[in-house]
C-alpha cells in the first residue's frame, strides 16, 4: 500500500482517465448523442458550475473545517463531477429509455472536462492567492475546451484512423494512441494543449 501512496497524481490522470473516457465515448450511439447534445452540454457546463458553487458554499459555511474561501471552490469542483457508472448499468438493466441513458452518459463524459478546467483555475488561485482576470479565464477555457477536439480531429487525419481501410487491429491501435495523446513524428499530445507539457 505504501507504494501506491507515493504515486504521481499526473500518472493516474494521464494513464487512466483518457482510457476510461475513450471507452465510454466509443460505446455511444452517434444518432442519440447528436439529439441529446444540448441537454448534455447544459448539464455538464452550467450544471457543474452550479454544483461547484453550491458545494463550495456548503464547504465554507456548513462543514466544520474552517476552509478558506479559495479552498472551498477547489473542493466543490472535485465533488461536482459525477460518475454514474452504476446508474447507467441499472438503467440499461431495467430497460429505461435510451435517450435518458444517453443524457446521463453524455453528461458524465463532458462534466469531467468542465471540472478539470474549474479545478485548474481554483487550484492556481489557491496557490497564488488571486484569481485570473475574465479574459485569461476565457482564453484558458477555450484552449482546453476546443484544443482537445482539435487535436482529436488532427490525430484522426494524420495517424491513420481515417486510413485504417478495414484493418480492425490498425484502427484499434490508432484509436487508442489518439485517446492517450500519442502521436507520430515527435508532435506533442493533449498534455501540451492543457498547459502541462
Amino acid at each position: 500500500m505504501a507504494m501506491w501512496s507515493k504515486i504521481d497524481p499526473h500518472l493516474l490522470l494521464y494513464a487512466f482517465l483518457p482510457a476510461l473516457l475513450f471507452g465510454d465515448a466509443l460505446g455511444l450511439n452517434l444518432h442519440l448523442s447528436k439529439k441529446c447534445f444540448k441537454q448534455c452540454l447544459l448539464l455538464a457546463g452550467p450544471g457543474v458550475v452550479f454544483g461547484t458553487a453550491f458545494t463550495a458554499l456548503a464547504g465554507y459555511y456548513i462543514f466544520p473545517y474552517d476552509w478558506t474561501w479559495m479552498f472551498s471552490p477547489t473542493f466543490g469542483c472535485i465533488m461536482a463531477a459525477t460518475d454514474p457508472v452504476a446508474v447507467v448499468a441499472l438503467l440499461k438493466a431495467l430497460g429505461a429509455s435510451p435517450k435518458l441513458t444517453m443524457i446521463i452518459t453524455g453528461e458524465s463524459l463532458m462534466n469531467d472536462g468542465t471540472a478539470i478546467v474549474l479545478f485548474s483555475l481554483f487550484l492556481k488561485a489557491l496557490q497564488t492567492g488571486s484569481m485570473d482576470g475574465a479574459g485569461d479565464i476565457a482564453k484558458f477555457f477555450c484552449r482546453l475546451a476546443l484544443g482537445g477536439p482539435a487535436l482529436g480531429a488532427d490525430a484522426k487525419d494524420t495517424d491513420g484512423l481515417g486510413r485504417a481501410g478495414g484493418d480492425a487491429a490498425a484502427a484499434g491501435a490508432a484509436a487508442a494512441a489518439a485517446a492517450l495523446g500519442l502521436r507520430g513524428g515527435g508532435k506533442a499530445g493533449p498534455a501540451l494543449v492543457a498547459g502541462v507539457g
